[in-house]
């Protein structure tokens, strides 16, 4: 739930501190800011808040007004006065909660209390301190382990840190060779994003390099530390914890507080728990990576190897039809000048050979349509299958103008793909079901679209000819597959597997449903039909 804050400022660069504070500390909070009495009044009129916070005016009393104006309105409101030194205000001390503007360690702790109360038992309120930390540490692997990137994982892991340690900046350091790499931070300002140092040089280095945390209380009291590192940044306290999952840590989280700060066991603790999650995302993200450069390998690998295959077929489908058209085209010949001239056997003999090249030469023909198809770029527009299906029967009449053949199509088939392609399905689809149905006295062949239950939209082709087993179903768009006799229902066998290409590089699925004896059904997706 969204924790609703009122802030009285009268300082923009305190403004921004405070906001950023709050931003912290493990909630939800929405911060309204104001700059007047008159606006804070209005502002407590219209919402109710779970906390209000006031910059102290110079005069002790007028910090009583404005306390007393946030409870005229609002009688149980939390309230929290920001001082320069709170020793200044002690007839208030015990009516409020007064906190020093430069302690933003105490305005997050106290902020979190008002806003998040524990019981008021203390076993129960280190129950409930207990709970809502693993809560939200079990929140925090949950989101690393979804993360795929090296950024996603620090910047969560950095977030974690300001928000569960109620640190005021953070940042994530590798270990490159003997230097020490920035490589992202999550702070109030801005600390060393970026930079390199050497290892034995600062504090990540060394927590590095001796693989054990390192808690400095008070910068500029130890004398042992370089305090122009500092100097430019808000930095006062630090807590370097190294990361990883072996004895030599290849990297560090640092922690840092604008105040002296010396954190407990506890805390200590905790970021130890958060570099352990850390170190084990990274490894799972750099597995994740290796793999995903193994698959992108061997897909590769089998691209070219799949276009290899298709260039040697194309070739050779192309090549052959010459010769092949040349022996059917003297065939022809020899039938028209020397039949009544041949016996009986020849003229069988040389009708199959014109037969058998005519067919191979057909297959062929679709053989290098379907590798054509390979490479070929959809061109979507808005289309209606209705119309490509009318044309189509029309020209199927014309072939067999005696029969008798029952048409339904659907009046509006409306949809986003490329014309030309799906012509070339519709044909097809529609010269089987013409074919397979030409020993029906009456045929019947129906053409529509009915909803998917993958959302969408499935267009169906139907017809109550010869049918065929589906089993096994997964032969039924391999080329040159075959379910009848070639002299009974004469063709290529290669239909099916061109309908199904074109299917497929509209990102489509398609299926069929058969008896024999009784007919078949062939449904088809197009995606992004509208």
């Amino acid at each position: 739930m969204v924790k609703q804050v009122l802030y009285l400022a009268d300082n923009h660069v305190d403004a921004q501190q405070v906001q950023q504070a709050l931003t912290h500390i493990g909630l939800d909070v929405a911060l309204n800011i104001v700059t007047t009495a008159q606006a804070c009044g209005e502002a407590l009129q219209r919402n109710i808040y779970d906390l209000m916070i006031s910059e102290a005016p110079p005069q002790q009393g007028n910090a009583e007004d404005t306390m007393s104006l946030a409870h005229r309105y609002q009688p149980r409101l939390p309230f929290i006065l920001l001082v320069d030194q709170p020793s200044d205000f002690p007839a208030l001390a015990g009516l409020c909660h007064i906190v020093a503007k430069h302690d933003l360690w105490t305005l997050k702790c106290t902020a979190k209390i008002l806003l998040d109360p524990p019981p008021a038992e203390s076993s129960l309120q280190q129950l409930h301190l207990h709970n809502r930390l693993q809560t939200d540490l079990l929140l925090l692997s949950e989101q690393v382990s979804q993360a795929r990137r090296q950024d996603e994982i620090l910047s969560l892991i950095l977030s974690a840190v300001r928000n569960l340690a109620l640190a005021d900046g953070a940042t994530f350091i590798l270990r490159e060779g003997e230097q020490s790499y920035y490589a992202e931070e999550d702070a109030i300002a801005p600390l060393w994003l970026g930079q390199r140092h050497v290892l034995a040089t600062c504090l990540g280095g060394q927590s590095m390099l001796q693989a054990r945390q390192i808690a400095i209380p008070d910068i500029y009291a130890d004398l042992k530390i370089a305090h122009a590192y500092y100097r430019p940044t808000f930095v006062r306290s630090v807590v370097m914890t190294p990361v990883s999952q072996t004895t030599a840590p290849q990297a560090a989280i640092g922690a840092y507080w604008a105040q002296p700060h010396t954190p407990d066991a506890a805390a200590l603790a905790l970021l130890q728990h958060l570099a352990a999650i850390a170190a084990q995302a990274l490894a799972n993200a750099q597995r994740y990576r290796s793999l995903e450069r193994t698959v992108e390998e061997r897909t590769a690998q089998l691209e070219n190897m799949n276009h290899d295959l298709e260039s040697f077929a194309y070739s050779v489908a192309h090549d052959l039809r010459k010769p092949l058209t040349t022996i059917n085209g003297f065939g022809n010949i020899l039938l028209q000048d020397y039949l009544l001239r041949m016996p009986e056997d020849a003229r069988l003999y040389l009708m199959r050979i014109c037969g058998e090249a005519a067919r191979i030469n057909e297959q062929l023909e679709d053989l290098l349509i379907l590798f054509q198809l390979s490479s070929f770029c959809v061109q979507r527009s808005r289309i209606n299958l209705h119309d490509m299906t009318q044309s189509i029967m029309t020209q199927l009449r014309r072939r067999g103008p005696a029969r008798q053949v029952e048409v339904k199509i659907a009046d509006i088939m409306p949809a986003y793909a490329d014309a030309a392609l799906v012509n070339t399905l519709l044909e097809k689809l529609l010269s089987n079901a013409w074919k397979f149905s030409s020993h029906r006295s009456l045929a019947q062949i129906e053409i529509g679209v009915q909803p998917d239950a993958r959302g969408g939209e499935v267009f169906y082709i139907s017809d109550n000819g010869a049918g065929f087993d589906m089993d096994p179903p997964v032969r039924l768009f391999r080329p040159f597959q075959r379910y009848h006799a070639a002299d009974e229902f004469p063709g290529s066998g290669m239909g099916l597997a061109i309908a199904q290409r074109i299917v497929h590089q509209h990102g489509g699925r398609i299926w069929a449903e058969s008896t024999p004896g009784v007919g078949a059904t062939f449904f088809f997706t197009l995606p992004h039909t509208t």
